[in-house]
């Protein structure tokens, strides 16, 4: 991957860290209980994708994509 691209996934997997914790801080504020349910659901969708992303950064630092 050239410098540029992994600027760019730099980036996106440090938005979607920042995204997971304001809904995890969000989700302790709330009292309605849809909502919350809806706030974490967010916040696991943001993490699945950073685990995702990430796990195919590495997967090809180590050749293997």
């Amino acid at each position: 991957m050239s410098p540029k691209e992994l600027l760019y996934i730099e980036d996106a997997l440090s938005q979607l860290k920042f995204m997971k914790e304001k809904c995890d801080a969000a989700k302790t504020e709330v009292t309605d209980a849809n909502l919350k349910k809806l706030i974490d659901k967010v916040s696991k969708k943001n993490q699945k994708m950073f685990d995702t992303i990430y796990a195919l950064v590495v997967t090809t630092a180590k050749g293997g994509v």
